[in-house]
């Protein structure tokens, strides 16, 4: 039986709009895309809400990415977001007080930094809530199992009686896809954080994709944060050459030296000018570009049959423990994570 509803925040509650925060600046057009890729879309916001940085901190890493005549809107949209009115979801108060009053317990499990206290009571229907975790104030991240077990163990929850309300596919579906006791509350499935590979999910929106992990403080991976780079996969049509590779329909991809080639089971990039020797005939590479400009290489070992680029993602099975916080790596992660909420 089911005796207890517990609440995402973002998108469930409250709307979370980062193309709103940076339009109530009022930055010029050409700023809007820089400070929602820099300060939004980047490792570091899934870092406060991880808890594993201070504001302070985060602050100066997306300054050192932006201009100056930036940083003051930084400052604002890291410190003071929440300072501006919030944007309620409707008619999601007087769901949360109608069930209130059934009688069920009403709790919230939200990715969100340690502020999330200062501006809660602001949120309609607040005032239902039994209990709250925020993820940043146990260093954990929704869907992992462990933030799960400490909603159930704080308030004394059996897992079996909770129904879960969620904006996001991997924060309610289980491993077999299916989402029993959870509903979301859009179709998004492609949001800026996921957890890595593990287990038999088959979900695929992240192969292929490039990007940051984030490690907790026992280097273990407990998010991906993807960038905008889009890759082609390819088998090499002869030895990679200083300055370009073929494929195998004969078209030719220009590559600067400075790209990172990464290789199957090693984690340090090495500049293409010094790795391209390695890239020999028939190798299957994916290649990784940014505004055009390809910046990153994967290869496999061996070769490959197929004859024909695509856009496509590559599996990999390289581990990617032990990297360091926030570092940029090009990294093809097999699928996205979806897990179960533990019993």
């Amino acid at each position: 039986m089911i005796r207890n509803i517990v609440f995402d925040m973002g998108n469930v509650l409250i709307r979370w709009c980062p193309e709103v925060f940076v339009d109530r600046l009022g930055v010029p057009e050409e700023d809007r895309a820089p400070l929602l890729s820099e300060v939004f879309g980047r490792v570091e916001w899934v870092q406060l809400d991880c808890g594993t940085i201070s504001f302070a901190d985060a602050e100066a890493a997306m300054c050192r990415r932006l201009p100056e005549r930036l940083h003051s809107a930084v400052h604002t949209l890291v410190f003071d977001w929440w300072k501006r009115p919030l944007l309620p979801i409707e008619g999601t108060a007087e769901v949360v007080r109608e069930l209130k009053a059934l009688g069920y317990g009403i709790y919230l499990l939200s990715n969100a930094n340690v502020d999330l206290p200062k501006y809660f009571d602001r949120i309609p229907g607040s005032e239902c809530f039994d209990g709250r975790i925020v993820s940043a104030e146990w260093k954990l991240l929704k869907p992992q199992p462990e933030l799960y077990r400490v909603l159930l163990r704080e308030y004394g929850l059996k897992a079996e009686e909770c129904f879960f309300v969620d904006d996001l596919a991997v924060n309610v579906e289980a491993d077999d896809g299916s989402a029993s006791g959870a509903i979301r509350t859009t179709s998004n499935k492609n949001a800026e954080s996921y957890l890595p590979a593990h287990g038999d999910a088959n979900v695929t929106a992240l192969q292929g994709r490039r990007g940051n992990l984030v490690l907790d403080a026992n280097h273990e991976i407990v998010a991906f944060v993807p960038d905008k780079s889009t890759a082609t996969t390819i088998v090499l049509n002869g030895d990679a050459q200083p300055g370009y590779v073929k494929a195998g329909s004969g078209q030719q991809y220009t590559i600067s030296g400075s790209a990172l080639v990464y290789a199957s089971g090693e984690g340090e990039g090495k500049n293409y000018s010094e790795a391209y020797t390695t890239l020999l005939s028939g190798a299957q590479i994916t290649m990784y570009a940014e505004k055009g400009k390809i910046v990153a290489i994967y290869s496999t070992s061996g070769s490959t049959t197929a004859s024909t680029e695509r856009d496509a993602p590559l599996a990999s099975t390289t581990s990617t423990a032990g990297l360091p916080v926030s570092r940029a790596v090009s990294q093809v992660l097999e699928r996205e994570v979806v897990r179960p909420m533990p019993s």
